[in-house]
């Protein structure tokens, strides 16, 4: 299931090579493309891009999983940004930090992640977020009521630097 996001973005990027082509006269494959923009015909059903894609993905199969995947199933699985962030997570020195001894495990962070992570174990553990499936969106960041987690990268010697500019309003009492 986590795949469906890397397939959906590679198929994106496939689109978007053939109409860099076409625009330099190499309109091969004109075919697919209008086709996906005007409809194809389908066992007598005339489909489109925006039946595909909005009412079936982010619709049909967006609300008959929600109850088991706990919400945003379309953000988790099938959004290509989401899964150019994930390649990008895998490569990047980019993490989010946390301060365990200021965590009083409210599970706030893991709530309100949208990708399902269970953030507050990262935090309980005091070790940085590293789950490849972190989008850096920082919504545990900015909802934790205690300024646990903050911002921060890797450096060549795997020391966290924190970044300066805090990234919630408890951080940003704390410093003022």
């Amino acid at each position: 299931m986590n795949m469906v996001g890397q397939a959906i973005l590679g198929i994106a990027g496939i689109l978007i090579i053939k109409s860099a082509l076409s625009w330099m006269g190499l309109g091969f494959l004109d075919s697919i493309y209008s086709g996906l923009l005007s409809g194809w015909q389908v066992l007598g059903v005339q489909l489109n891009y925006y039946q595909v894609v909005d009412v079936f993905l982010a619709g049909t199969v967006g609300v008959a999983c929600y109850f088991w995947f706990s919400g945003r199933v379309w953000c988790r699985f099938a959004c290509p940004l989401a899964a150019l962030m994930h390649v990008y997570a895998r490569f990047s020195q980019f993490r989010i930090f946390p301060e365990k001894s200021k965590c009083i495990s409210c599970n706030v962070c893991t709530s309100v992640c949208h990708q399902g992570i269970d953030v507050m174990n990262f935090a309980n553990k005091g070790i940085p977020m590293e789950d490849p499936e972190c989008v850096r969106c920082s919504a545990c960041v900015q909802s934790c009521p205690t300024g646990v987690l903050s911002f921060g990268r890797l450096d060549s010697a795997s020391i966290p630097i924190l970044d300066n500019l805090p990234a919630s309003r408890i951080q940003i009492a704390e410093k003022h």
